[in-house]
């Protein structure tokens, strides 16, 4: 039956490239849409409004450490100074959205969100504070959790996509076994069943799933090396992209979806091949 998927690559013609090639760049667009939304609904913290992350200076003394810890819980707009060691973040015991700060530091809330911007650029002034990432309105993250008219868009686009995978993978499918008729039907009287038969179109199927789910793969594995330098741009729009287990784990799930929605598109394919080697 390999031979016979190798002769099935071989014939694609543009009446069955052109719909399983569209198959799998629908299927690419419902991956990363649902990369999106998956992300910006993890737990991991980075969106949430009021928060700052202060990296200090990693020559400060303890002293001076606690001087600016004195400091700033002074402020009027500060809620809350929270002390934290870089070990603790690197081994897990304190879950933030940036998994290797570099240096210790302090995780602020504010008393009003929108006082974010100010606080932090009045952080940046004093010495000993090396960077502040914050969290701002208008994040990526937040327009995708906004409404629940931006839940029914996604879910809309979504279901749109995966059917316009499985009707151009089924019509993929469909076309080769229609043009493969006669072929098919010897085989059959020769003895092969229609699993055997079917095996290869299959296969073929899963292509485009397999295409799809790799392109996300990459993509994943980019936004994350990326925002690995970038840990401000990435802690503002999807801070779930720099955890790696979460980005493994999304990789993981965006290959086996791809693979299903595949194997779907084929299966329906398929019913066309008992028509086709019924005497």
């Amino acid at each position: 039956m390999m031979s016979l998927f190798g002769e099935l690559l071989r014939s694609l013609r543009a009446r069955s490239l052109g719909p399983l090639a569209l198959g799998g760049l629908a299927l690419v667009l419902f991956l990363m849409l649902l990369a999106l939304f998956l992300l910006a609904w993890s737990g991991l913290g980075g969106g949430e409004q009021g928060e700052l992350l202060a990296l200090l200076d990693p020559q400060l003394t303890t002293g001076q450490v606690d001087q600016l810890y004195l400091e700033i819980r002074e402020w009027e707009e500060v809620a809350r100074v929270e002390f934290i060691f870089k070990e603790e973040v690197k081994a897990g015991g304190v879950k933030l959205a940036v998994p290797d700060p570099g240096t210790d530091l302090f995780r602020i809330s504010l008393h009003n969100p929108r006082e974010a911007a100010a606080v932090g650029e009045r952080l940046r002034g004093l010495a000993g504070i090396g960077r502040v990432i914050a969290s701002r309105r208008g994040s990526l993250k937040e327009i995708l959790r906004s409404t629940a008219g931006m839940h029914a868009l996604t879910l809309a686009l979504l279901i749109v996509l995966g059917l316009l995978s499985l009707v151009n993978i089924r019509s993929a499918i469909r076309s080769l076994i229609i043009s493969w008729r006669g072929e098919l039907r010897l085989l059959y009287l020769a003895g092969v069943g229609p699993r055997g038969l079917g095996t290869p179109f299959l296969l073929l199927a899963l292509l485009p799933g397999l295409g799809g789910g790799l392109v996300l793969v990459l993509g994943l594995y980019v936004a994350h090396l990326w925002g690995q330098s970038h840990l401000e741009a990435l802690y503002r729009s999807l801070p779930a992209l720099l955890n790696s287990t979460t980005v493994l784990s999304l990789a993981l799930l965006s290959l086996g979806m791809g693979l299903g929605v595949g194997l779907l598109g084929g299966a329906w394919g398929l019913v066309a091949l008992r028509r086709a080697i019924r005497p």
